[in-house]
């Protein structure tokens, strides 16, 4: 799982996983992922999956079945186009497999609110931001950036009047 910010409980932990053509890529830690399951048409109860990799090198995240069948006790029944596990005999999550036999789990990964708070802008969106992040760019440049749209992304929410020190063009153009 490529995703630090999913996890509910981290600690680092490296170990080398082979991919499938023999490259090997490393573990950057382990940890707990809460996962809220839609059986149907409902949610389901939250599961969470322990001993997790974090593979900041993966481009998406991989779930051994087999990890979970022999280890953790689940019983993986796969008809059709659907993979349904088991825990006790109770049904607790499935997941979807689409036409290029890829399987997503159905349902959500929950972030806990101590990541999702990290994750959270806390800077006003204004010009005075941008102008930080661009390298101390003046105003009129980031008005014109903003104008012509080239800028992919640059959303300015504050309205408030910014900073008449850096909104003077200096002697560049």
């Amino acid at each position: 799982m490529p995703h630090r910010h999913w996890f509910a409980s981290y600690s680092p932990h490296i170990i080398p996983v082979r991919l499938a053509n023999n490259t090997i890529i490393y573990t950057a830690g382990m940890g707990s992922v809460m996962f809220e399951p839609v059986l149907g048409e409902s949610k389901a109860p939250v599961v969470v999956l322990h001993d997790v990799l974090h593979v900041p090198q993966l481009g998406s995240n991989l779930l051994s079945v087999y990890h979970l069948t022999k280890t953790k006790g689940y019983r993986c029944v796969i008809q059709d186009t659907l993979a349904s596990f088991y825990l006790h005999s109770k049904l607790v999550f499935t997941a979807s497999v689409n036409d290029r036999n890829t399987g997503y789990l159905n349902g959500r990964t929950l972030v806990s609110p101590s990541q999702s708070a990290s994750l959270a802008d806390t800077c006003p969106l204004d010009f005075a931001l941008w102008h930080r992040r661009l390298s101390h760019v003046n105003l009129d440049y980031l008005q014109r950036m903003k104008q012509k749209q080239l800028i992919q992304g640059l959303v300015i929410r504050s309205t408030s009047a910014p900073d008449p020190i850096w909104s003077t063009p200096r002697c560049f153009d």
